[in-house]
């Protein structure tokens, strides 16, 4: 009796022993999930940023005029005019990189053709243009000229009047405009600015002729082009206009005359100034040379 009492005994001490070494090696399930868990974020998955297709900005020496001009019903606005530099005409990159800020989808013109310029001899012609200070036609321009320099930019007014809102049922309409004077032509013009209204565009002589109509506080921005003939020769390889558009008596001036409008002050590029308004030339080599 004893002896099957000592077999059952050691029996059950070997299946007690089995049992626990099979806990033993039995994975925690808690710990298996911790473990997964962390497996799966070691190497979180990684989202693909969007790449950037847009070129790199060419730089363009822009000026802001800011004239604050007042008419004779006492209404204050402010004049806004952004202008490149004078940029040759050939440099295609640097204008188009210009006119992409200013342009407001209109189309530049290109050649002599697209300012209306017809070959006569050793000349360019045009008879179709509107005086910039009168707002009639202009007496013709006629030019010697190989190339073109071009100043691209935009316009807008803002009433500034205090306590006096502008409304489609209280308009008000302004005449003015924005001349170029030249130490090249003394008598004549040599200018030829093209403005870009919304549904029709302006040829003018020496400069833009501007009249808008504000419904609302604001009008524009509205783009224009100014174009310099440039002759290239022998005798001048850089041109005979070159150093006429750096030299001091060949600036940018407010006309409101012919709309009773009065200029009280000018801005540029954020100083007060009674200064002209002068700009500089980016050459055929692209460089900038400041006025």
């Amino acid at each position: 009796m004893k002896k099957v009492f000592s077999l059952f005994l050691s029996v059950m001490l070997l299946l007690l022993l089995a049992g626990c070494g099979e806990t033993k090696n039995a994975p925690n399930p808690t710990e298996a999930q911790v473990t997964r868990t962390e497996t799966a974020t070691e190497k979180p998955t990684e989202i693909p940023t969007e790449q950037s297709t847009d070129s790199p900005q060419t730089n363009i020496n822009w000026t802001q005029a800011v004239y604050t001009v007042e008419d004779t019903a006492g209404y204050k606005y402010e004049i806004t005019v952004k202008l490149s530099p004078w940029i040759f005409h050939t440099n295609t990159s640097l204008l188009d990189s210009a006119w992409n800020q200013v342009g407001n989808n209109n189309k530049m013109p290109r050649d002599f053709s697209d300012w209306g310029l017809k070959k006569q001899g050793n000349a360019y012609r045009n008879e179709a243009l509107t005086d910039v200070v009168s707002g009639y036609k202009s007496y013709p321009y006629v030019a010697q000229m190989t190339d073109m320099y071009y100043c691209l930019g935009s316009i807008s007014v803002k009433n500034v009047t205090e306590g006096w809102s502008i409304t489609s049922s209280e308009s008000r309409s302004l005449k003015f405009s924005i001349e170029y004077e030249s130490s090249f032509y003394k008598v004549g013009t040599d200018v030829i600015g093209r403005l870009f209204y919304t549904s029709e565009t302006k040829d003018f002589s020496s400069g833009i002729y501007v009249s808008p109509k504000l419904t609302s506080d604001n009008w524009g921005s509205c783009s224009f082009v100014m174009m310099s003939p440039e002759n290239i020769t022998p005798k001048n390889p850089d041109g005979d206009h070159y150093e006429s558009l750096l030299n001091k008596d060949s600036y940018f001036h407010f006309w409101g005359g012919m709309g009773g409008i009065t200029q009280k002050n000018l801005r540029i590029d954020g100083t007060e100034t009674t200064e002209y308004l002068r700009i500089g030339v980016i050459d055929k080599a692209g460089q900038y040379i400041a006025p």
